[in-house]
């Protein structure tokens, strides 16, 4: 399983965009319901070994610590709490804490340059990579973005034209796992790279599930957009076109519940890494729940789980509740599976999802550090054969 071809077909791509830069002169991506990679030259076998190594989509890997936690992975320090620049809070989807971080390490010098995500300013519905040098760069960045995103699509071209930066990257958990797997095997991208934070993430909806969004908001004609907001301002926040004088509102368990959630592309259905294992710090949702255990997504004031996963995470996290540039308090991460059931269900549920998938694509992922064999004993062997099963059908039907 090397070929570009082969990944697309079997919806193993993850559309993080990085082939396309490592090797930009032979492919490019292609913006239709998800990003994905096309040839415009074939890769030779050398290229072929150096993208087998590099791509998420088949090698999905985890690191070795000694403070691992069986279901969410390396943690060496686990809070809840909030950005105390107000305008970042509000702005930002989880108390502003990746925003804050990011700005912190500008701040700091550990990084000069910040390649992220960004609404596309000539049509707010799209993502475009963004590189913010500023505290003003990063809040034209702030809020999620339930869209497809490819932020590592020109990483190598932006290294060569910043060759004397320092560069903090914020990305899907799956993007991080890339850039990652880059890092191992080239030593000029390892130095470039100063920190990398990512976020529990649910998947990637496809532009179709946009397309319904702005269509259940009243606009059709989605070409004379001015703003869209899927989340942010305010928490969760609610996703806000703003079309000329017309604003529409929607709530965040309709927008995502009803409309984005199910258009996920199939690779994000037996993802081994929804929380950013590999990443430095990593942030979410700590939603309030009611009293049978149900979120509740009335608005409120933002906050964001803060997880330290390597020891620069965690000197950059102590550092900020130092200098008082966030406040936090320390979080029971075995509490967290009240919050996060479907990222819980994810993990313990990893070894069966993957065995279906594979069994009916004749596919080999590799799973690095996964834990996939121990998380398996954290649920009912009932459930996980529940779990087999209907990823099984799923798959065969090309749901998966």
């Amino acid at each position: 399983m090397t070929d570009v071809n082969k990944v697309v077909d079997k919806d193993l791509c993850t559309g993080c965009g990085l082939c396309a830069s490592v090797f930009h002169k032979k492919i490019e991506i292609l913006k239709q319901d998800y990003n994905r990679p096309v040839y415009k030259e074939r890769l030779n076998s050398d290229e072929l070994d150096k993208f087998k190594k590099i791509c998420p989509g088949i090698n999905q890997k985890s690191i070795k610590s000694s403070n691992i936690h069986p279901i969410w992975g390396p943690i060496l320090s686990s809070h809840i709490g909030h950005s105390n620049d107000n305008e970042i809070r509000f702005l930002g989807s989880s108390g502003g804490i990746v925003t804050r971080s990011l700005l912190y390490s500008l701040e700091s010098k550990l990084a000069t340059l910040v390649v992220q995500i960004a609404a596309d300013g000539c049509n707010p519905l799209e993502n475009t990579v963004k590189i913010s040098r500023t505290r003003a760069d990063l809040i034209t960045a702030t809020g999620s973005r339930y869209s497809p995103a490819s932020p590592l699509e020109s990483i190598i071209q932006i290294i060569d034209e910043n060759p004397n930066d320092k560069i903090a990257f914020v990305g899907k958990p799956c993007d991080c796992t890339a850039l990652r797997n880059l890092m191992a095997i080239d030593r000029r991208v390892k130095d470039s790279i100063s920190l990398v934070i990512s976020f529990f993430c649910a998947g990637t909806p496809s532009r179709n599930g946009v397309r319904q969004v702005t269509k259940a908001l009243g606009i059709d004609d989605s070409k004379n957009v001015d703003q869209f907001y899927f989340r942010g301002r305010g928490w969760p926040g609610k996703t806000t076109l703003v079309q000329e004088e017309f604003a529409s509102y929607m709530e965040y368990s309709r927008s995502w519940g009803e409309l984005l959630g199910p258009t996920i592309q199939n690779r994000c259905k037996f993802c081994a890494d929804s929380t950013g294992e590999v990443a430095d710090i990593v942030s979410a949702d700590v939603w309030h729940c009611d009293d049978r255990g149900y979120p509740l997504f009335t608005e409120s004031d933002g906050q964001g789980l803060i997880l330290a996963r390597s020891n620069l995470g965690n000197r950059l996290v102590n550092e900020m509740l130092s200098s008082g540039v966030i406040s936090a308090a320390h979080y029971d991460i075995d509490e967290l599976a009240k919050v996060q059931i479907t990222q819980f269900e994810r993990k313990s549920t990893l070894l069966v999802r993957t065995a279906a998938k594979s069994l009916v694509s004749f596919t080999f992922i590799r799973l690095r550090n996964q834990r996939a064999l121990s998380t398996f004993r954290a649920v009912p062997l009932s459930k996980q054969l529940r779990v087999f099963v209907s990823s099984f059908l799923r798959a065969i039907k090309g749901r998966m």
